[in-house]
C-alpha cells in the first residue's frame, strides 16, 4: 500500500518533470537534447496515467500491475534512445566521423535487441515476469553504457558541464535500479528495498531539473577538476 512517502516522492518528481519541459520553451538551448525532453514527456505523461489507474483501480489490480510493468519497458526504452541522443552529441562535440558515430548507435540499438531477445527466450511465463527481467537487462546494459561514455568524455580537455551531469545523472540512475533489481533478488522479503526503488524514480527527473536549470549550455568543466589528475 502507497503512503505519504510515496506520494511525496511521486510528487516531486513529476514536478521536475513538467519543471524541464517548461524550461525547455525557455531556455532554447535545451532543444538540442530533443530525445532526452521526449523522453522527460513520456515520463510526465506516464506519471498522469498511473496515478489514474492508481486512484481507479487500486493498487493490487491487475489494469495497475500490467499497466505499471509494461509502462516500464515502454520508458526504458525512450531513455535509451535518450542516450542514443546524448552519444550523438558528444560526437558531434568531439567532431568524430559520421560512420563512427553512425556504427556506434548501431551497437547501441543492436544491444538493446539483444536483451529483449534473451529475456524472451529464458521465460515464456507471465507477461509481468517478462517485463520486469526486460526492465533488468536493460538497467544492466545502460549502466555499462554511460559509464562508457563517462570514460569517453574524460578523453576531453573541457567537456560541457551540462553535459557531463545529464550523462552522471544517468549513470547513477542505472546503476541504482540495478543494485535494486539485484537486491530484490536477493532478498525478496526485504520491505525496505521499496523506499530505495521510489527515490530512484526521483533521482532522474530532479538531477535533469538541477542540470538544465543551473548549468548553462555553454559552461565547461576543464579536465583537471572534472577527473582530479592529468
Amino acid at each position: 500500500m502507497l503512503g505519504p512517502f510515496d506520494f511525496v516522492v511521486w510528487l516531486a518528481g513529476f514536478l521536475a518533470e513538467v519543471f524541464v519541459l517548461a524550461w525547455a520553451v525557455r531556455d532554447r538551448t535545451m532543444l538540442r537534447y530533443r530525445s532526452l525532453l521526449v523522453y522527460v514527456a513520456a515520463l510526465a505523461v506516464d506519471e498522469v496515467l498511473s496515478f489514474v489507474i492508481l486512484r481507479r483501480y487500486g493498487f493490487t489490480s491487475n489494469e495497475y500491475v500490467y499497466y505499471y510493468y509494461y509502462s516500464e519497458a515502454v520508458l526504458t526504452l525512450l531513455m535509451f534512445v535518450a542516450i542514443m541522443g546524448l552519444c550523438s552529441r558528444m560526437f558531434r562535440e568531439q567532431q568524430r566521423s559520421g560512420v563512427l558515430r553512425v556504427f556506434t548507435l548501431v551497437v547501441l540499438a543492436v544491444v538493446v535487441l539483444y536483451a529483449a531477445a534473451v529475456t524472451a527466450v529464458k521465460h515464456q511465463l507471465l507477461a509481468t515476469r517478462f517485463a520486469g527481467e526486460f526492465n533488468e537487462s536493460l538497467y544492466f546494459t545502460g549502466m555499462i553504457l554511460t559509464y562508457a561514455l563517462w570514460v569517453m568524455l574524460l578523453r576531453r580537455r573541457d567537456p560541457r558541464l551540462r553535459l557531463v551531469l545529464v550523462i552522471s545523472a544517468f549513470g547513477i540512475y542505472f546503476g541504482g535500479q540495478t543494485m535494486t533489481y539485484t537486491l530484490r533478488a536477493l532478498f525478496p522479503a526485504a520491505t525496505s528495498l521499496h523506499y530505495l526503488l521510489a527515490l530512484m524514480g526521483a533521482w532522474l527527473p530532479l538531477s535533469l531539473a538541477y542540470s538544465f536549470y543551473k548549468v548553462s549550455e555553454e559552461a565547461r568543466v576543464p579536465l583537471e577538476q572534472l577527473a582530479g589528475v592529468w
